[in-house]
């Protein structure tokens, strides 16, 4: 009897202990609905420009005030949104679209590495999207250089940008590759999209020199340079033997570089030391002055005048190390190539050139006031003008 009373009291207090269990348990542990994450999907950024750029995402799924939304980035791969560079979105599209706009300078020529994100209020939940990339392109294209001389070149560049940028702009250079600010420089100002050039002198001849261009970072922290290029200043032998004296940068109209032979042809060697212009006394039509005109103007008068005595003849007819496609060179091509010589400490004696003046005078360079310039007093059947071969080349 003891023994069962003992029992019965054992199964009513064990029954107690799981009902007051049971109890604190539905009291004490509150219902959360579960939220799923979102899907997000990372979009090519937009509108990269000095002051930032617009960074694209879609989420899907089911999103609310429970997740923050929007893109890391970073200079390496798989940013996160711990790093500083993390923008939020203001607001989601019905399609799941959003914008965050990231008020940052993003590096010309740098790639960054950019990934969508949702985070969960508390932070235990990141869901990152796929990764994309950019590199922001260089705003400054060098071009070719242009007019190089002995002594001076025209640089030339070409800089993108909004039509109402105006931004200082230039080339640094040297002898040395990779130039910067700290080597000889030279600047300019441009506004929106376009070409731009700068005459640089006081260079020495026959040396080659290393060209970036270069722009002011609109922060005025410091500066952004663009692609390397190079050039030679004339002054060199040519593949005639003679003086490369003048050199486009590339070739146009069919030729780059202008050479000279320093060595006056004759006629006859035996009683002159040059040659007429002609024995004509008539104005030949279709001749020029205008620099890059001296081989036409030499073909048109070895067609309008019969005298082999004849400067632009001998100059046709002329041969030297294996090259018969010199010249008589028109007026503004021999006083350019005489003056070019002069830096070179090289003194010529007046020559011909291939233009006339009228019917009966033609031009020939003149030393005065210590550069070379035009003559046009001297009559066509001069014999004693010297008479010095250019060719033309690529």
């Amino acid at each position: 009897m003891f023994k069962a009373k003992r029992y019965a009291r054992f199964a009513i207090l064990a029954f107690l202990t799981i009902l007051t269990s049971c109890s604190g348990d539905s009291e004490s542990e509150e219902v959360v609905p579960e939220v799923t994450p979102p899907a997000v999907t990372t979009l090519q950024p937009e509108d990269i420009n000095n002051q930032g750029a617009t960074l694209r995402g879609k989420v899907t799924g089911e999103y609310s005030n429970n997740f923050g939304i929007g893109v890391c980035w970073s200079t390496n791969h798989n940013p996160t949104v711990e790093s500083e560079n993390a923008a939020y979105t203001t607001g989601v599209s019905g399609d799941g679209l959003f914008d965050a706009y990231a008020d940052n300078y993003f590096e010309h020529g740098v790639t960054y590495y950019f990934r969508a994100f949702a985070t969960s209020v508390d932070g235990t939940t990141i869901i990152y999207g796929n990764e994309v990339s950019l590199t922001r392109e260089m705003p400054l294209t060098v071009l070719p250089v242009h007019e190089i001389l002995t002594k001076s070149a025209v640089l030339r560049g070409h800089i993108t940008q909004a039509d109402d940028d105006y931004t200082s702009v230039g080339f640094v250079y040297s002898t040395s590759p990779n130039p910067t600010i700290n080597d000889e420089a030279a600047f300019l100002s441009v506004e929106g999209t376009d070409d731009y050039q700068k005459t640089i002198t006081g260079l020495q001849y026959n040396t080659t020199y290393y060209v970036r261009p270069y722009m002011i970072k609109p922060d005025s922290d410091g500066f952004i340079y663009g692609e390397e290029t190079q050039f030679k200043t004339v002054g060199y032998t040519g593949p005639g033997g003679g003086y490369v004296v003048y050199d486009k940068g590339e070739s146009i109209d069919g030729w780059r570089y202008l050479e000279i032979y320093p060595e006056t042809l004759s006629y006859d060697i035996n009683y002159s030391t040059g040659a007429l212009w002609s024995t004509s006394q008539n104005f030949i039509s279709g001749l020029s002055k205008d620099f890059g005109t001296g081989l036409e103007n030499s073909e048109i008068i070895a067609a309008n005048v019969s005298t082999a005595n004849c400067a632009a003849k001998v100059c046709l007819n002329y041969v030297k190390n294996g090259k018969s496609d010199w010249f008589l060179g028109s007026a503004d091509e021999m006083v350019q190539i005489f003056n070019t010589l002069k830096t070179m400490n090289i003194m010529l004696d007046g020559c011909w050139t291939s233009s006339q003046y009228n019917a009966t005078r033609a031009y020939s360079t003149n030393y005065t006031g210590g550069t070379w310039t035009l003559s046009d007093l001297n009559a066509k059947y001069t014999n004693y003008f010297r008479v010095y071969p250019i060719r033309r080349y690529n």
